[in-house]
């Protein structure tokens, strides 16, 4: 695992800690993890929550 790596995992497992995202489901062609962000980013992350609202209808971000 890269740093970079490394630290995407610690930005999710905080995001899902403090109940910004959540487990959706694993694409099964790929096996990624897929989460759903919900309304709580707004106060965690707003820029990211703004962002990935203005680009996603559905909010869904995707990690490895």
């Amino acid at each position: 695992m890269t740093v970079e790596e490394l630290k995407s995992a610690e930005i999710v497992t905080h995001f899902i800690n403090v109940g910004a995202i959540e487990f959706a489901n694993i694409d099964i062609n790929t096996g990624q993890m897929l989460y759903y962000m919900n309304e709580k980013m707004q106060y965690v992350h707003p820029k990211l929550y703004y962002y990935v609202k203005e680009g996603f209808l559905d909010g869904q971000i995707i990690y490895k």
